[in-house]
């Protein structure tokens, strides 16, 4: 073996302890030209990385648009198989670290975009969120939580970090677009909310907007919207431009028990949000932001709104059926006129589920870790694996 080689295989040792490395070397691959060696072990170190303790981690989907579908694993999952009808579930590694993943839908390909970020995605919300430039995480140390955010591929920066003594609280809850990164906060000493913009491209001053409780958040370029709680089971939603400053309330008195149980997306024309109605069922309604106008799309909806187009919006169902049988996940698209369609209906089996819009996309994952791509409007489907 030449001094090169030996350096490189030296240097990756070190760079990955406590896991099994393959070295796709045997006496017959000497003839094989250099080249062709380096990509092999380049794969051995890729596989190395994506999966270091054989954990066979879920994805997570952390957004996506036309071209790109982001999502993370985290490398410490624990995997908790019962026996009988029932569902497996997955115990998220608390400690442990994630990587990030770019697959991109025209080439088919997959890119482990960074690997071991210090975010263990432990959280029913995304506390990774990225825009395929940008990303951005919580951590939590021995001060509090943080967030730290920065450019793919270079070093990260805090942008946010809790008070020793309490007085801020970072939501969990993160969203990204076009370098723009929002998250809300809890001020004790003013006794309120606000949410609080970054621009990582520009690195201007943040935008702060009080808000009137908690609140879900939803991020589309320019414009920010929120749903918040106010006095009582009842809610607003609100628009903003974050260029001119300009707010729009769009619908207030909303019936809101907390904003977690409700949903909230940006579409390019649309804003589109859930609405509690009392029966175990959502009503969906939107505002159409050019002819400043607000209509209710459906009534009678099972599940969570999981996103929306401009022509359609999706939810995502989970099914009861225990203990007789195992939990079902229902994905389910409406069309303008509020028909239904059923896109996907698996078992509840550890982190499958996680429907989300992506551009023009409905993408999820099924019990077999895979992650499936769906034209909204119908059409050939796309699925791969995560790793």
């Amino acid at each position: 073996m030449s001094r090169l080689m030996t350096s490189v295989l030296a240097t990756t040792l070190i760079a990955i302890p406590a896991c099994n490395l393959e070295i796709p070397l045997n006496p017959s691959d000497l003839a094989r030209p250099f080249a062709n060696f380096a990509e092999d072990l380049q794969d051995s170190v890729d596989r190395a990385a994506a999966d270091p303790f054989g954990a066979r981690p879920f994805p997570r989907l952390i957004g996506g648009n036309n071209r790109d579908v982001f999502y993370a694993t985290n490398l410490a999952d624990v995997r908790i198989d019962f026996a009988g009808p029932t569902n497996n579930i997955i115990l998220p590694g608390i400690t442990g670290a994630s990587n990030l993943y770019v697959y991109d839908l025209d080439q088919r390909e997959r890119n482990l975009a960074e690997t071991f970020l210090p975010s263990a995605l432990v959280t029913p919300f995304a506390n990774m969120v990225t825009d395929g430039t940008y990303v951005a995480y919580t951590i939590a140390d021995e001060d509090g939580l943080r967030v730290d955010a920065g450019r793919i591929g270079q070093s990260v920066q805090t942008v946010f970090r809790t008070v020793k003594d309490g007085e801020r609280f970072a939501s969990l809850e993160l969203v990204m677009d076009e370098g723009r990164l929002a998250f809300q906060v809890f001020d004790f000493a003013d006794d309120g909310f606000f949410i609080r913009v970054i621009d990582l491209l520009d690195r201007t001053l943040p935008q702060e907007f009080v808000t009137e409780g908690l609140a879900r958040i939803a991020l589309n370029g320019d414009r920010l919207a929120w749903l918040s709680s106010t006095q009582g089971p009842t809610g607003n939603v609100t628009l903003i431009e974050l260029s001119t400053g300009n707010i729009t309330v769009l619908a207030d008195r909303l019936a809101v028990e907390t904003p977690l149980d409700n949903d909230l997306a940006i579409a390019d024309n649309l804003v589109v949000w859930s609405e509690t109605t009392g029966d175990g069922l959502k009503r969906i309604s939107a505002y159409d932001m050019p002819t400043k106008t607000g209509f209710v799309w459906a009534d009678g909806v099972a599940g969570r709104l999981a996103g929306a187009t401009d022509d359609f919006f999706v939810t995502e169902e989970v099914e009861l059926r225990l203990p007789r049988a195992p939990d079902r996940i229902s994905v389910r698209r409406y069309d303008a006129d509020g028909r239904m369609r059923t896109l996907a209906r698996f078992p509840r089996e550890g982190l499958a589920g996680q429907a989300t819009v992506a551009g023009q996309n409905v993408v999820w994952v099924n019990p077999e870790r895979r992650v499936i791509v769906a034209p909204i409007a119908g059409g050939d489907r796309q699925s791969f694996r995560p790793f």
